[in-house]
């Protein structure tokens, strides 16, 4: 009898690890990457950065054939401090079409805006 319940308690066990394993795989977003545009004027490291804090599951890619998405990063006006008055940025579709647009005085938060586009997205 005793054998029994440890098998039970064994198999329920073997179960709920098996679920849950599956359910935090589906809670992940797969990962995708970005590609900057030509007309581009922000610097990918720049963008790197703050991107790996706000959408970990993005990578910036130099090859635009991979990307999952074209994202035209621009600033315009200057701090004095090699930062921009103003960042805007427009984000793509492998068509070409746009997707999303936003413009911000600080560089972290369009790349988080554009972030939480994706997540909603994906």
């Amino acid at each position: 009898m005793k054998q029994k319940v440890i098998r039970s308690a064994f198999f329920l066990l073997s179960v709920s690890a098996v679920f849950f394993v599956t359910l935090n795989a589906s809670g992940q977003q797969k990962p995708l990457k970005i590609a900057l545009t030509n007309a581009s004027t922000i610097a990918s490291a720049d963008i790197v950065k703050d991107m790996s804090k706000q959408c970990p599951n993005v990578t910036v890619t130099l090859d635009s054939s991979k990307a999952d998405y074209m994202l035209e990063a621009s600033g315009e006006g200057h701090a004095g401090n090699g930062e921009y008055l103003k960042y805007k940025f427009t984000l793509f579709d492998r068509d070409g079409d746009a997707l999303y647009s936003t413009s911000t005085h600080h560089l972290s938060n369009a790349v988080k805006d554009v972030c939480n586009f994706i997540k909603t997205k994906n």
